[in-house]
């Protein structure tokens, strides 16, 4: 395991944890894991921070609609932008693949355990969505950069 996938495991346990206890991912875990993101990835070299830094603004804005039209709340975005630093370019595109599936199947228990007043914390999906990503390159189907 490199460091990028460390930090970035680290990063999704704090994220998870504060996502399920308190619905909130505070700012300074964001902004600290994007700070961590890229100085990783500017040690590889310049084009493994452009990858990580278009990996980022990728992950930030395929969920964007997501949160425009209400299914989750801006830190999810935040988050996945994160990640997306880790993740790189193609990385972020699997990334959020797994995301969105992971988060459907949760979704669908969530809705049969508890009412509707209770907010669904997507942290765990975006957890998920990582490790399917990494998970890929581990086994050698996919090729990631960072």
């Amino acid at each position: 395991m490199d460091a990028g996938t460390t930090v970035l495991a680290l990063l999704m346990a704090v994220a998870v944890r504060a996502d399920w206890l308190h619905r909130v991912l505070p700012n300074r875990l964001l902004v600290s894991g994007l700070a961590a993101g890229v100085l990783i990835a500017a040690v590889q070299g310049p084009q493994m921070l452009w990858l990580g830094l278009c990996g980022g603004l990728c992950g930030a804005l395929l969920l964007f609609p997501i949160h425009a039209l209400g299914g989750m709340a801006a830190g999810d975005v935040k988050l996945m932008g994160m990640a997306g630093v880790f993740l790189g370019v193609p990385g972020v595109f699997y990334g959020v693949l797994g995301t969105v599936l992971a988060g459907g199947l949760m979704a669908l228990a969530w809705r049969r355990a508890l009412p509707a007043a209770y907010r669904m914390p997507y942290a765990p999906a975006i957890a998920a969505g990582c490790a399917t990503a990494f998970g890929l390159r581990a086994s050698g189907m996919v090729h990631l950069p960072i």
